[in-house]
């Protein structure tokens, strides 16, 4: 058994199927966890969340990509704030997924909307004797509970806005300087590793126990071809990519 993790897939469908062949994926036996944004950007963002609801194995974190979608739908549903999200979603490169997802049948939007529900924001991985915290933008070592709390003491010191338990998870990003406790590594997406690390633009950025996953391939539909997908096994650190 085998324990693999990659992120922000964004659509491309055949470079993440010749992922799983070239790691040897088998879902009877190995996990795979995905950090969020399967969709957007690329072309093919509801195939790869279809495979991802039925495929052995797999769990999927949400993204902030997601949330946007479920956002649209809950607008759409409520009639509240549609137009805002809808703009969003496109600035987001959300048109290739919301043409896609509104012509499936009205059963399998719904299906990819309770799974997405479903899906978690933060989790734990046990990989051997390592253990990872896990999410899409920046995880967090705090329950819902213990964050709120945290927010209402720091409110009282501050006027600001302070992110959501949500929104922290989905849309915040890591920086350099921010620590994680000891005996545990961060594992996240939503950044791209070109941001921490000039040099090696599009290879995992790993410092401290931080580990940043997303290789770029949101860009691909904007002409960056040097953009890939990366997968890392957690039981011995080995890391896999793939090229468009």
């Amino acid at each position: 058994m085998a324990t693999y993790v990659m992120s922000d897939i964004h659509g491309q469908l055949a470079v993440y199927l010749r992922m799983l062949v070239e790691i040897g994926y088998d879902g009877e036996h190995d996990r795979l966890y995905i950090l969020g944004d399967v969709i957007d950007r690329g072309p093919q963002g509801v195939a790869v969340l279809k495979d991802c609801m039925r495929r052995p194995g797999v769990t999927l974190l949400l993204g902030n990509h997601e949330d946007i979608l479920l956002r649209v739908l809950h607008a759409k549903r409520t009639g509240r704030k549609e137009a805002e999200w809808q703009k969003a979603w496109t600035q987001n490169g959300g048109d290739p997924t919301r043409e896609d997802f509104f012509a499936q049948p009205v059963s399998v939007q719904r299906a990819m909307e309770e799974y997405l529900h479903a899906c978690p924001l933060n989790i734990t991985i046990q990989a051997g004797e390592s253990l990872f915290l896990a999410a899409h933008a920046c995880p967090l070592n705090l329950t819902q509970e213990e964050y709120d709390a945290q927010c209402r003491a720091l409110r009282k010191e501050c006027a600001v806005r302070l992110p959501t338990y949500r929104e922290f998870l989905l849309w915040q990003r890591v920086e350099e300087e921010d620590a994680f406790p000891e005996g545990v590594t961060a594992l996240f997406g939503h950044t791209p590793t070109c941001f921490y690390q000039r040099d090696v633009p599009y290879k995992f950025w790993k410092y401290q126990n931080k580990i940043g996953l997303d290789c770029g391939l949101a860009g691909l539909p904007r002409g960056n071809t040097a953009a890939r997908l990366g997968c890392l096994r957690l039981e011995d650190m080995q890391e896999w990519y793939i090229s468009p």
